[in-house]
């Protein structure tokens, strides 16, 4: 009731918060004493409770159902924009709600079928001229090594795509492709398989770009720009991607004292002009742009130095102080920075394989899907006491075993709509992996076993989904570079 609320009142009679299954209780406390009044406000919640994976950040789904009851009106938009009507009908089969157990686990988040809003030859994908605009299902049976034989695969199939699809009549293109994966550690793995059948990949990160190698490198450099004279700082920065000395150029007394005059004289532009003309004409001199290029992650490299550069001289012109107190805001933005305004940028979007978790593919859409991960469980058996349980009013910490039980289940359900969201990211195409098809999980099961399982046999006999098993193969992954652009779809090139 104080002079703020009366002024937010006063100036806006409508709000309309998107994304609303994100909220958390001290948001929704807030905007439901600013709005709910009905006989003058207006507030409108727009949420899809099966997209709720944000629950690390604080987001509370209870949050959201307790609106929901509160609420006097109720609309559901059930037609789907953005997706081939293929496979919408096939997203309807495989998250259809079968038998006890529901879909995402809740009574209070069933699916509901929805309806395909495009022209189905306005999303065509063909894959050496036959429609593919399915949902592919490749299993894993007795893998020996499921992370690798999965990446291998997903390699193979992607060198496919790029060989003998089409998007409406038009050859694809890696910027096409999209690979979504659990976490950090899976996008490494299938860059790297990417990387060894020679297909172009970006990893977009929420990660600071202060914290990558490129930073790192960068530090190297601005201290020895400061100390030029100082022998340690020197050679750490020649030994480093800018300049790449091997050990006998290190010895080479000329060599070095050439390296460190280019040092002393960038130290005397950043004093004169400004950090940014000095670091250029260094590059310059030093063909520093094309040593990175020539590095295996050159693309990545060039793009996080040029955006670290951006960010260096934007807070020199803000600063207007000493090169001394510009390194120490670098060598602070290196040890505390996580700001999302710094995160990493992708180097080539148009000509990569984009590579992204799950949850940083919510609410992007790409036309052709690969999904790499989802057969991962959860983690709050492991967690030690005491654990933050949510309630519809904010978290409280829990000590016993009841409670765990209830936050293993809240994750399951998280889990599932993550699969959920990971699925609908695709446009005409999508492929899942399922390495471990052959190991039933009773207890507490992944999202992937747990939602194909009760609806496999549907699912095989459904014209909308094709299954396909992982390929035996020995020889290098190198060899899978196909010659032909109509390499069929599993047999071998």
């Amino acid at each position: 009731q104080g002079e703020l609320c009366q002024q937010l009142r006063q100036q806006y009679q409508a709000c309309l918060i998107d994304e609303f299954q994100d909220t958390d209780p001290d948001q929704w406390r807030l905007f439901s004493t600013l709005f709910s009044n009905g006989d003058t406000h207006w507030l409108f919640l727009i949420g899809d409770p099966k997209q709720a994976i944000y629950s690390f950040r604080g987001a509370n789904l209870l949050t959201y159902f307790a609106a929901v009851k509160a609420a006097r009106f109720h609309h559901t938009l059930d037609t789907n924009y953005r997706s081939h009507p293929k496979l919408i009908e096939g997203f309807n089969q495989l998250f259809a709600e079968v038998g006890d157990e529901k879909t995402f686990l809740s009574e209070d988040c069933l699916y509901q079928p929805v309806n395909s809003g495009r022209k189905a030859d306005e999303l065509a994908f063909t894959l050496a001229g036959q429609p593919m605009e399915t949902i592919r299902i490749v299993r894993g049976q007795g893998l020996a090594d499921m992370e690798e034989a999965t990446c291998q695969q997903l390699a193979r199939d992607v060198v496919r795509v790029l060989k003998a699809g089409q998007l409406q009549q038009q050859p694809v293109k890696p910027g096409h492709i999209a690979v979504l994966v659990k976490n950090n550690t899976d996008a490494l793995r299938v860059q790297k398989a990417l990387r060894q059948v020679k297909v172009p990949s970006v990893l977009t990160s929420k990660t600071s770009v202060w914290h990558s190698d490129s930073a790192k490198a960068l530090l190297q450099l601005l201290q020895a720009i400061l100390h030029p004279r100082q022998r340690a700082h020197v050679r750490a920065v020649l030994a480093g991607p800018y300049f790449q000395y091997t050990l006998s150029d290190l010895d080479d007394e000329a060599r070095y004292a050439a390296a460190q005059l280019m040092l002393s004289t960038a130290l005397q532009r950043w004093q004169q002009e400004d950090v940014l003309s000095a670091l250029l004409h260094l590059f310059q001199q030093a063909q520093v742009w094309h040593r990175l290029a020539r590095l295996p992650d050159g693309d990545r490299r060039m793009a996080d130095t040029r955006h670290l550069l951006e960010l260096l001289q934007s807070q020199a012109h803000q600063q207007q102080g000493s090169p001394q107190a510009l390194m120490r805001w670098a060598i602070h933005q290196h040890q505390q920075a996580a700001d999302e305004h710094h995160t990493l940028r992708l180097e080539k979007d148009d000509d990569a394989v984009e590579i992204v978790t799950m949850h940083s593919a919510k609410g992007l859409e790409y036309p052709i899907v690969f999904i790499y991960g989802a057969w991962r469980g959860g983690v709050v058996r492991s967690q030690k006491y005491p654990l933050a349980k949510p309630t519809p009013y904010g978290k409280k910490a829990c000590f016993s075993k009841e409670d765990k039980d209830e936050l293993i289940a809240q994750e399951q359900q998280e889990l599932r709509r993550l699969f959920y969201v990971a699925c609908t990211r695709a446009i005409s195409h999508l492929t899942i992996y399922w390495p471990n098809a052959d190991k039933a999980q009773k207890y507490w099961p992944d999202a992937l076993n747990g939602i194909l399982r009760p609806r496999l046999s549907a699912l095989c006999a459904s014209a909308l989904f094709r299954f396909d098993d992982y390929e035996d193969k020995s020889a290098p992954l190198s060899a899978w570079i196909p010659q032909q652009a109509d390499a069929p779809l599993v047999a071998p090139p």
